[in-house]
């Protein structure tokens, strides 16, 4: 099954990253990463203990032939079915008018992203965008390679500031 999944998406992916790209299309791949701690540069010690954290939510965004890696910061540290849908919503707002299909993958927690939930968001998002929404699920622990480099390049940049 998890190989399907993988020439699927890879299929998918190598056909909106090429030079012949379908404008029409879009692939996005979601995911949360861990929360991240937000320290200072230069802070004192007793700042360690007064720490706050943010929740990022990782995307990358393939369409027009290239990728458009996206990570969203909020300090709602949900990682729950409610928060999904801005998210969501927000990478849709983002996509160029020319796309009418989206192919969207994430991984399948049912506390995240496989419940009645997310279904019954797709005919919203669905009808506001004029947009066909294809989700699908990885096999767990199977696909977030990609993702997984923009979170560590995203902190990497955010301990920088």
């Amino acid at each position: 099954m998890k190989r399907n999944q993988a020439e699927s998406y890879n299929e998918e992916r190598n056909m909106v990253g090429s030079h012949d790209f379908d404008p029409t299309f879009a692939l996005i791949q979601v995911d949360f990463s861990e929360n991240y701690t937000c320290t200072y540069q230069d802070e004192i010690q007793s700042a360690h203990w007064q720490q706050n954290q943010v929740s990022l939510f990782t995307a990358a965004i393939w369409c027009e032939g290239k990728n458009h890696p996206t990570v969203l910061a909020s300090d709602n540290l949900i990682h729950a079915e409610e928060t999904i849908g801005p998210y969501i919503d927000y990478l849709l707002s983002t996509l160029p008018n020319s796309v009418k299909t989206v192919s969207l993958w994430s991984d399948g927690p049912s506390s995240q992203f496989k419940n009645k939930y997310i279904v019954s968001l797709i005919p919203v998002l669905q009808k506001k965008y004029g947009i066909t929404i294809r989700w699908n699920y990885f096999a767990t622990s199977h696909g977030k390679v990609r993702l997984m480099e923009l979170v560590h390049l995203s902190r990497d940049r955010c301990g920088r500031l």
